[in-house]
Order: structure tokens, then sequence, then C-alpha cells
């Protein structure tokens, strides 16, 4: 019984002095197993708030093509369709530059430049609307 508890402390000395490097092995391979963890939390939490954004500013700019179409319609009184001209809106969430062409007696062609605060290049689209 003496010799077994010797023997206990014998190793139990061994792994607390960490003389043989029994230790370092599994501490390193706990730490890469949890900082690979970590790693990839962080990765995905940064694409979530990139995807986050994205769709944030195509919604504004959804916003922003039919706020503008809406005044564009009631300023379709005041306009002279009868050659190519444009006009522009400003709004709290971009700036939108309308290029408008009649094209036949009673359609007219849109094409929006829409500048979102996120944005550094013009979002351009076309449309067409019945007048």
């Amino acid at each position: 019984m003496k010799k077994l508890i010797t023997r206990i402390r014998l190793k139990l000395s061994i792994l607390h002095h960490n003389q043989k490097g029994i230790i370092f092995p599994y501490v390193l391979s706990v730490m890469l197993l949890a900082s690979s963890f970590l790693l990839m939390t962080f990765e995905q939490e940064l694409y979530q708030k990139e995807q986050l954004k994205l769709i944030e500013t195509q919604q504004q700019i959804q916003n922003l093509i039919q706020a503008s179409t809406f005044d564009f319609n009631q300023n379709l009184d005041h306009l002279d369709l009868s050659h190519p001209n444009s006009i522009e809106f400003n709004y709290v969430t971009g700036h939108v530059n309308i290029e408008y062409e009649l094209i036949s007696d009673h359609i007219v062609q849109l094409k929006f430049m829409i500048e979102v605060d996120g944005l550094n290049k013009p979002f351009v689209t076309h449309t067409k609307i019945h007048v």
C-alpha cells in the first residue's frame, strides 16, 4: 500500500512539475481548438453584419426609387416631356437624379441615378411609366 501511494505521488509530482512535457501538448491542443472556434465565431459575426448592411442599403435604394417615382408623377404636369431632360430629388437617405424621356405618346422612360450615404458609386436603373 505504501509503495502504491509512493508511485501515485511520484506520478503526480511528474505531472505537477511537467518535467517530461506531458501537459504542454494537451494545453496546446485545447488552446488551438478554442482559438479556432473564436475565430470562426468572429468571422461569422462579421459576415452577418456585412450582409445586414447590404440589405439595409438595398432597402434604402428601393425606398428612394418609390419616393422619387411618386414625386416625379406629382411634378409631371410641370415637366417638359418633349425632349430628354432630368430632375433631381434630395431625401434624408440619399440623392436621386432622374433622366426622363418620352418614348411614345403615353410612356416615359426613367433612368434613376441614386447615391446612398453608404455607397460611393451611383446606382442606376431604368423603368417605364404610363402618363
